[in-house]
């Protein structure tokens, strides 16, 4: 059922390093306005060096190279070394990502909110709604058509409901509740993790103030046995995070997914 959207959250979640490195920008931009930061905070502002991506027990390391406002990475251990460049605006916010052939597009507004993010031309298109400072609903848009929409109901600043209604009919409601480690990524909306845990539960999701820790599905339906066909989305009832730090590393693990082994190992 979200099969559309597969190919649009794959390539985005290719560019973690970036993500990561440029979620640190906006957090260091905020400690210049707020008194001296902590020690976690001071470290959490430094530059990334390297990111373990670790799926099905294959780990893939990204390596980063920093120049003014554009970001290389270097993808191991593909054959040839896979790079991709991502080019920031003066407020160190993603403009585009370039990977081989791949083009996605970052759009602003007049206050610097992200509201919509273009692949292919525009062809495929995540577009935002906006409640204040929140993002109120995401629909994710291939060509002219709207294949699924998240909407979001908030408590202290975090999302602690979404509903998913897709085309084809579908529908889902997840129950979501937050760690006490800060999001190093809050306001920077991009997807990450694996494809199918973004495609599942929208971006804001996994970017509110606090990592998401855990998602439970509420809906009437989530009892009911689900026919196996092509394009079927895996049930997903429970989607559960455990999030550590080390010194200057940090790890987030996907541990109840029901369909992968992924973690990533970021090092400062």
């Amino acid at each position: 059922m979200f099969k559309t959207l597969f190919p649009f959250a794959l390539f985005a979640a290719l560019n973690v390093a970036a993500i990561f490195f440029v979620g640190l920008l906006s957090c260091e931009n905020k400690q210049q306005k707020e008194p001296k930061p902590t020690q976690e905070k001071a470290e959490a502002s430094e530059k990334i060096s390297k990111i373990e991506i670790s799926e099905f027990g294959k780990v893939t390391s990204l390596n980063m190279k920093y120049d003014k406002n554009v970001i290389n990475i270097e993808f191991q251990p593909y054959k040839g070394n896979v790079e991709s460049r991502i080019e920031l605006n003066d407020q160190q916010q993603i403009q585009e990502i370039i990977s081989g052939t791949n083009r996605i597009q970052y759009l602003y507004d007049d206050n610097g909110r992200q509201f919509g993010i273009l692949n292919n031309g525009g062809i495929q298109q995540i577009m935002f709604d906006y409640d204040g400072e929140n993002i109120a609903a995401q629909h994710t848009i291939r060509g002219n058509d709207t294949t699924v929409s998240f909407r979001y109901t908030y408590v202290n600043g975090l999302p602690s409901e979404v509903e998913i209604e897709g085309k084809y009919p579908y529908y889902r409601k997840y129950e979501l509740t937050y760690s006490d480690v800060d999001n190093q990524l809050s306001g920077f909306n991009e997807m990450i993790l694996p494809a199918e845990t973004s495609a599942m539960l929208g971006i804001p999701a996994l970017y509110g103030k606090k990592y998401l820790r855990k998602a439970v599905r509420v809906d009437a339906g989530a009892a009911k046995p689900e026919e196996l066909k092509e394009g079927y989305t895996p049930r997903f009832e429970v989607i559960e995070f455990e999030i550590t730090r080390s010194g200057k590393q940090e790890e987030l693990k996907l541990v109840t997914d029901g369909s992968r082994q992924w973690s990533a190992k970021i090092f400062w």
